[in-house]
């Protein structure tokens, strides 16, 4: 509960800043409020400590990255790691500057910072606190501490979905190219140009996701399945077989996160209509059947379902959002909110348990890289 309390206190003032903006007519406050939230956000990520684990091989990483590095893709000690040379490349530029990790933690989340809000703004989000009060409640502090390219290439991604709707296809390939270079991920959003926009009937919605949930509690295994299906025997078919028994993980079944998966499935169901007049809802109701699929019909390998959910997360983001809009009566936007933010507090206060998630910020005087090295090494210690 001690890790969680910084965490509460930035969903706190998020959520207050999302109900002082929705409280006042007057723009001027609003705009007052916005610009507070997005530099509360900045302020929060950009100066961050030494936070979660990734960071010791980012840093390791940028403390000897050479020009020459950004030509070479794979890593000359382990080759099966790729290393993405748009990534590369910024972590050079900036190494022109200083060796200090924190300075590439502070320009990542600068163009991070633009490129979230920007896409917020093109969507119409016009309540950027509440925004960033979901963000903070599903993925984003894991994506903002811990995936420093995966974040760069989905909010690349995110300035890309205005273009399928427009049906710019040269735009939407360009920036899926560019998220490309950041990471190899990206190359699942290229073809979400061809259906991401289609509507589809809302009974197809609700029946694919409740397909995915069963699919998940049955325990059936993907692999074994595609091994079945395509008749693949032999060395590959034991290779695959073992890789399901070493890779695989039981599969969780959280009751508060089903309860609010289901939540979110049935509003989008009962509201589908009114929804999908506006043609953008349409991509993020897909968008979230994606995450839904990833979420779960991989769910038996943990690591990639949630490395290839949180692709998709974003719908996650903007449709709780669009439900309060739903709301026609003031009041009852104000009880959704009200009750909305505190499933938020419940969710912050029991995600944070280790000590590798402690917050600090450098302007505060954080912990040294060598006092968190011994968390991180206490940390995987005590588990093991």
């Amino acid at each position: 509960m001690t890790y969680s309390i910084p965490y509460i206190i930035l969903l706190t003032l998020f959520g207050l800043c999302a109900f002082l903006y929705e409280k006042t007519e007057n723009e001027e406050k609003r705009q007052h409020i916005t610009l507070f939230s997005i530099t509360l956000f900045f302020l929060f990520f950009a100066f961050r400590g030494y936070i979660y684990s990734d960071w010791v091989i980012y840093s390791d990483s940028f403390r000897n990255v050479e020009w020459e590095d950004i030509f070479n893709i794979t890593n000359t000690k382990a080759k099966a790691v790729i290393r993405e040379p748009g990534f590369t490349a910024l972590m050079w530029l900036c190494s022109l500057v200083t060796r200090e990790y924190a300075f590439l933690v502070i320009t990542i989340t600068t163009i991070d910072t633009f490129l979230f809000v920007r896409f917020l703004r093109r969507w119409n989000i016009k309540n950027i606190a509440f925004a960033f009060m979901l963000f903070i409640t599903f993925g984003g502090i894991g994506l903002m501490f811990n995936a420093l390219r995966n974040q760069l290439a989905i909010f690349i991604f995110l300035n890309a979905l205005e273009y399928i709707y427009e049906k710019k296809a040269l735009r939407y390939f360009s920036l899926c190219f560019l998220a490309l270079c950041f990471h190899a991920s990206s190359i699942l959003f290229f073809p979400l140009y061809f259906f991401l926009g289609h509507k589809i009937n809302k009974w197809v919605f609700l029946t694919l996701i409740i397909g995915f949930f069963i699919f998940y509690i049955s325990q059936i295994s993907i692999l074994q399945i595609f091994i079945s299906a395509t008749g693949m025997g032999g060395a590959l078919g034991e290779k695959a077989t073992l890789y399901t028994e070493t890779y695989a993980t039981a599969r969780a079944l959280s009751p508060t996160g089903t309860l609010e998966k289901m939540g979110l499935t049935l509003l989008v169901f009962l509201y589908y209509g009114k929804m999908t007049e506006d043609r953008t809802t349409i991509l993020l109701i897909n968008s979230l059947i994606l995450y839904y699929f990833f979420y779960y019909v991989f769910g038996e390998f943990r690591e990639l379902s949630s490395r290839l959910s949180l692709l998709f997360e974003y719908s996650y983001w903007v449709l709780w959002i669009r439900l309060m809009g739903m709301f026609s009566i003031q009041n009852n936007r104000r009880l959704y909110g009200g009750l909305f933010f505190l499933y938020c507090l419940y969710v912050t206060a029991l995600a944070y348990k280790l000590p590798i998630q402690e917050y600090d910020n450098l302007l505060l005087g954080g912990k040294s890289q060598t006092e968190r090295m011994k968390i991180f090494y206490k940390t995987y210690e005590d588990e093991n």
